[in-house]
């Protein structure tokens, strides 16, 4: 994403920034926050996964398990 003179901010929409920042080394690139939204996602399917083993719904869920696991591969 960049700015281009006299368009308007894809972020802010705003058509001028007098001080603008430049990203530090250390800041993620675009597919490292990507990645890290991913696997946040399927730490929370796990846990609900296992959740419901405990709750006596085995078989449906296990196999609402598996179609979940077939789109992340």
């Amino acid at each position: 994403m960049t700015l281009e003179a006299g368009q308007p901010c894809p972020v802010c929409g705003s058509r001028e920034h007098p001080q603008i920042t430049l990203l530090s080394d250390e800041a993620p690139t675009q597919a490292e926050v990507e990645s890290a939204k991913g696997g946040k996602r399927q730490e929370r399917k796990n846990k609900r996964y296992k959740k419901s083993l405990h709750s006596g719904n085995v078989l449906q869920d296990t196999r609402q398990h598996r179609k979940s696991a077939r789109r992340f591969k």
